[in-house]
Order: structure tokens, then sequence, then C-alpha cells
């Protein structure tokens, strides 16, 4: 069974104005929590980064330039420890603040690596969602919006599966 794309044209035009509209809205998301407008973002985020057409050829098929799985990993993954580490004896974000910040600069690496647009934009969005975070004074606040941050970039890396060929 094949899941139904949602309704948007993976091309640039529409992947920048998604990137634009997810950066405007994630501090709201990040300190608010997670609703249906994140997760639809979430969906139409992860199959434009999945399916991304970056050209046509001369016969007006399009050509495919996904962002790589492996790329996407290597900061998952480290998002994933920093939580682990915070969530084991309920610590304090601040104590991994230098581990988080560093997350944009492997975003950065793996994006310029990767060579895509939609690794560029999902640079934009983890680089938006982690100066929220760190912009926050409450440590109780912080947590939660670093907790709501897990969640939409595990949404938006199991939409990229799901659409992945």
């Amino acid at each position: 069974m094949s899941i139904k794309p949602p309704a948007i044209k993976p091309e640039k035009q529409q992947l920048t104005e998604l990137t634009d509209s997810g950066v405007k809205s994630l501090p709201y998301w990040l300190k608010n929590g997670i609703d249906k407008s994140t997760v639809d973002f979430c969906e139409k985020f992860g199959y434009c980064l999945a399916q991304f057409i970056e050209k046509y050829n001369h016969k007006g098929e399009p050509i495919i330039k996904t962002l790589s799985s492996s790329q996407i990993r290597k900061v998952y993954g480290e998002d994933k420890r920093i939580e682990m580490r915070v969530g084991e004896n309920d610590q304090n974000l601040d104590n991994y603040r230098s581990d988080l910040l560093l997350l944009k600069p492997k975003m950065a690496y793996s994006a310029k690596r990767d060579k895509t647009f939609p690794a560029e934009c999902l640079y934009q969005i983890i680089k938006c969602s982690i100066d929220t975070i760190d912009g926050i004074e409450n440590d109780e606040e912080k947590r939660k919006c670093f907790d709501n941050f897990c969640d939409l970039f595990e949404a938006i890396i199991a939409y990229h599966r799901a659409y992945e060929k």
C-alpha cells in the first residue's frame, strides 16, 4: 500500500515558500506544541525533501534530486543523543547547550556535502529551531521547546522516509 502524497509540487518555488512559512511558524510551534498545521508542514516538507524535482529533461520528465538519508541521519542521531542525555535524570538542557548549538554547523556541513536545495532548506529549519530554543531563558520553557523540536524533526524524517523511492 502506498501513501497518497500531499497536494504540493516538490519544486524549488514551492519548497522555498514552504521553508519560509516553516521558519516563520517554528517559534510558535516550538513554544506552543505540535498541532495539525505542524504535522501538515512536516508532511509537505518531508515529501519535498524526498521527491524534489531539480529540473526537467528534454522530454519533460522530472529529474529528482532528493536529500540523502545518510546526511539527515547524522544530524538526527546527534539530536537523539542530546534528547536521551537530557532525559536521563531530567537534566537541564543548558548542560548540553554547546551540543545543541553544534547541530547548526553539523547540518550546514551536511547540506554542503549533500549539494541539494532540499538540504539547504532543512538547514534553515534546523537553524531557526536551534536559535529559537537558545533564545529562551526559562529552563522549563526551553526544555519544552527542545522536546517539541525533537518531535518536529522526527516527523519530518518519518515523512521523508515514507515518501522516499
